[in-house]
Formats: C-alpha cells, structure tokens, sequence
C-alpha cells in the first residue's frame, strides 16, 4: 500500500482525488483517468501526478493496489505466512545476530537511554525500554515527541528509535537535536532508506509486510521489533548478571 510519505506528499487537489477514490472504490473498476478528472473537476494531469506521486506507473496499477486491499489479496493467510517465513529467515541470519551483538554493545556502553517511538510504535518503545530495564540496563519511555529535550547530551546517552516508516516529522527534529548533541542514536525500523535511519549510528533493519490502510492507518506487524529487544536483552543478560544479586521489595 502507498506509505504515509506519499500520501503526504500529495496537495490539496491530489488529496482530493485520492479520497474521491476511497469513497467511490466500488466503482473503480469502470474509472478512467479522464472519468476521474471530470469527477472530481480536477484535470487528467492532476490525476496522473497523483498516482505517480503514490509511486504508481499507471492507473491500472493505481486501482489494482486499491483493490487488492479492498478485497483482501494483501491479507490472506498465505501472503502471511510468505512474510513470516521471510521474517524468520533474517532472525535466523548471521548479519541479524551481528545486529544483534552490535546492539548490545551501544546499550553497555551507555550510562543512560532513552526509548523513542509514536503511533503504533511508541507502545513498542515502552515494551522494550521495560526489557531492557529488566535486565538492568534502565531505560526509559518517550512517546511524545513535544516532551522537552535533554540540554545536556552526550556520546554516553543513547537514544534506542523505533519507528516503521522512519519519516515521523516530528521524531525526525527529535533526532536533529540529539545528534547535535553528540548522542548515539540506534534505529530499529522496516524502512532501512528513511530519514531517520539516516540519523542512526547503529541500524537495525527488519523485513516486514508494509500493510497501511488507504487512511495510512498502518496494520504491519511490529512483531520483529519486539523480538529484537527480547534478543539484544537476553544478549545483555548472558553478559552482566548483577541483576540476580537486586533485592525489590515483595509486595
């Protein structure tokens, strides 16, 4: 499906017409691009420019995405299986426990981290800065990317990013500031060419199904991100048990 990238990136009239599509995706099938100008009283120009902007070729593959999201093509159990196969593929591969270990050893060597992630990804955020601190490498949460910045930044801060897209604007200028700083940033993402991933000094990239609704509400499983902090927790676990040795209190 068209990310939340290109969708944004339309103007007001392309906006316009994308909707118009969505609300009429019954009658897609007959709609041609000058059918869909006269429509929406917009030109077969505009049109074109938007479903190329969508990083379609044409508008036969325009409405052939639409409407294998409409007609549950892009959700069936064996496209899930297909991605979950090539999931389990990568977390099996040398590179991702490279990953892995190099993970680790930004999380050891910082004397403080700081978890971020929006959307969809800042309950993740939270999930994994509480395993990390269950091993004793304490982080902490910030889902709210308008949360005042830390003046005083350094190379021992680690900032830990979660994001799917990797093109929240509002992360993005998170990150600008923090780099300027001097903080390590380690991105954990599906798009490995983002803008974010552009910040990180560490990347980890995962393989996911990109499932975004036509609302860019996003559907794609966060299951690989969760599985990375298990991995990189139970790396540091393996490395300092001194967690064994703390005494909570028993309530």
């Amino acid at each position: 499906m068209f990310d939340s990238k290109a969708i944004n990136s339309l103007n007001e009239t392309e906006a316009k017409i994308y909707r118009y599509v969505i609300d009429h995706i019954d009658d897609i099938y007959s709609l041609g691009v000058r059918e869909l100008a006269n429509d929406t009283f917009t030109s077969t120009a505009t049109v074109i420019r938007m479903y190329k902007k969508l990083g379609c070729t044409s508008f036969d593959q325009f409405k052939q995405v639409l409407i294998s999201y409409f007609h549950n093509d892009k959700f069936s159990l064996s496209s899930e299986k297909r991605s979950l196969s090539k999931m389990m593929d990568y977390f099996m591969s040398e590179e991702f426990d490279e990953n892995i270990l190099n993970g680790a050893d930004f999380i050891q060597a910082a004397d403080y981290i700081t978890v971020f992630g929006v959307g969809n990804s800042a309950y993740i955020a939270g999930y994994g800065a509480r395993y990390l601190s269950n091993v004793g490498c304490y982080a902490m949460a910030v889902t709210d990317m308008k949360y005042p910045p830390m003046l005083i930044s350094n190379e021992r801060h680690l900032i830990i990013v979660v994001s799917e897209s990797g093109e929240s604007k509002d992360l993005i200028n998170q990150l600008k500031f923090y780099k300027n700083g001097k903080s390590k940033i380690l991105v954990i993402t599906a798009a490995a060419h983002s803008t974010v991933a552009t910040y990180g000094d560490l990347v980890i990239h995962y393989e996911a199904e990109k499932l975004v609704l036509p609302q860019t509400y996003s559907l794609t499983s966060e299951m690989a991100v969760v599985y990375i902090f298990e991995r990189m927790g139970r790396e540091l676990f393996k490395r300092d048990k001194r967690i064994l040795k703390t005494t909570p209190p028993i309530t």
